[in-house]
């Protein structure tokens, strides 16, 4: 048995809520792949028991804030009562759900490339290499934690938000301890290609995934109090701009890439299924996402993002937008696409 399948497996035994919520496969992966998977992973999946509807309209066109100011990264907070983008010039603006309308600004030392929320609190990776800590109620910094030696693209809570997990140009995961008035790095990971995203399975804080530059997906053991690698899957011959664990079942991920995403099947270290843009290639650093009930996945690319069923891989909407689209979330609240010249369409 290998490690990445023991950490899981023992994830599993101590959980007390962990069932089998699957998504299926479809047609491009590995066969032995998508077979286990199909056969273990089998069951419907819904959120809180209601299917996902399909987002077809915009609902609120939210303006750029103007001057070169572009999206960077989009996340929902806050019990989805808000979203949050982060922009090129520093700037993090708190949106409400509901209407669009700006609720906050978080200032940032530098460009905010890539957002976690826990609770009240906002974590952001950004261009000076440091990561910021805000307050989402006070809308203060409350600490920059330096130590990479580059920009810091990705960033994610972990450990019930006593910690959290950063990486980015220097090729380095870092992994922080924030539950002290005294914040430090507790390891440093050595990733061998600049990390792009970060996400963690189950929200544990045992198995960190990380997308790199060179097209892979690593694995890493950060809640042993060492912090080791596991594996790596090679997804892209190109990056592979971002990775996000399914909502619904923790032994899938989303990953994407130019103009197309996979989804990987964690326990086997392959991918188990493809999707491809008709047409155009992502923008720099454009994220995959699932739908909240982990039945969908979407993808930013060029002026479109596209919908696919994750099971059998079928087209289930392509929705234009008015510009570059570099970033896409989906939560209950809805589904919102930022853009490359700073605005914001909310979809219904």
């Amino acid at each position: 048995m290998n490690a990445l399948v023991e950490l899981l497996q023992n994830q599993l035994k101590v959980r007390d809520n962990a069932e089998a919520a699957g998504v299926g496969v479809g047609d491009g992966g590995d066969p032995a792949s998508a077979a286990s998977a199909a056969s273990v992973l089998s069951t419907p999946s819904t959120y809180h028991g209601m299917l996902q509807s399909l987002p077809s309209s915009v609902r609120v066109r939210v303006p750029p804030p103007g001057g070169d100011a572009s999206c960077n990264a989009v996340r929902f907070g806050d019990v989805d009562r808000t979203f949050l983008v982060g922009f090129s010039d520093g700037g993090i603006k708190v949106f409400d759900n509901a209407t669009g309308d700006e609720k906050r600004v978080l200032h940032a030392p530098g460009a905010a490339l890539g957002l976690d929320t826990c609770g009240e609190w906002v974590l952001a990776g950004l261009g000076d290499k440091s990561v910021g800590l805000w307050s989402m109620k006070s809308g203060r910094l409350r600490q920059r934690l330096l130590g990479h030696g580059g920009v810091v693209h990705a960033v994610r809570f972990c450990h019930g938000g006593r910690g959290c997990v950063s990486g980015g140009a220097d090729r380095c995961l870092r992994i922080w301890d924030i539950s002290r008035p005294t914040y430090a790095c507790r390891h440093t990971l050595r990733g061998g290609s600049t990390v792009l995203g970060i996400d963690l399975e189950g929200g544990s804080g045992s198995l960190a995934l990380s997308a790199h530059r060179d097209g892979k997906v690593r694995f890493w053991d950060v809640g042993s109090g060492v912090g080791s690698g596991l594996e790596a899957t090679e997804v892209f011959s190109g990056p592979a701009n971002s990775v996000e664990v399914s909502p619904t079942n923790s032994f899938l991920a989303v990953v994407a890439g130019a103009g197309e995403a996979a989804v990987i099947d964690i326990r086997m270290n392959s991918v188990v299924n493809r999707f491809s843009m008709p047409g155009g290639a992502a923008a720099a650093g454009a994220n995959a996402t699932w739908s909240p009930s982990g039945e969908l996945v979407a993808l930013g690319s060029g002026g479109t993002a596209a919908i696919w069923d994750a099971m059998d891989g079928t087209l289930k909407a392509s929705l234009e937008a008015t510009g570059i689209v570099t970033g896409v979330a989906w939560a209950q609240g809805g589904f919102v696409t930022c853009l490359q010249g700073g605005g914001v369409l909310m979809w219904s």
